[in-house]
């Protein structure tokens, strides 16, 4: 396993605060990408009960699943290519972070981008978000969706 400060001497743990600036701008890029989709999804759902004489008794819950499915792609695509590319999101790189795959210090891949934001995050939202709230407290500044993806957020030194 590699020692992060030595492995990365011109980077440092990024803190609390430079995390949820990046997670924020990459929130709202996010809504943005996936906002035509899941609009698409919408009209749908409003041409089929409009359309359609014997509607589906739960179709309003199918088109749900369907919008979430979407915005679940999304973010996955985005972090996903991202990671695999440059280490980094756009939201990351204007607060000059990266994300680190351990044990090795590779860019994550596609498997880990889905491990860490996909599935990770939604854990770490539960109960309070526990999982977020960890960064505060733990000296690897390490959040409940890092420790499940094997990942640690770096920040370039200036």
């Amino acid at each position: 396993m590699i020692h992060v400060q030595e492995a990365y001497p011109t980077y440092r743990l990024a803190n609390f605060k430079e995390r949820l600036g990046a997670y924020a701008v990459d929130f709202l890029i996010i809504f943005a990408l996936g906002m035509p989709f899941t609009s698409l999804v919408s009209v749908a759902e409003f041409l089929y009960s409009k359309m359609t004489l014997n509607p589906m008794a739960h179709y309003e819950a199918v088109f749900a699943l369907l919008r979430a499915l979407v915005g679940v792609a999304v973010v996955f695509l985005y972090v996903g290519y991202f990671y695999k590319k440059r280490s980094t999101t756009l939201g990351k790189s204007l607060f000059n972070l990266k994300v680190i795959h351990l044990p090795y210090g590779e860019c994550p891949n596609y498997k880990t981008a889905f491990l860490r934001d996909v599935f990770g995050r939604m854990l770490s939202g539960l109960a309070f978000m526990v999982g977020y709230l960890m960064v505060l407290f733990k000296e690897d500044r390490r959040a409940l969706h890092d420790h499940l993806a094997d990942t640690v957020v770096l920040k370039q030194l200036s």
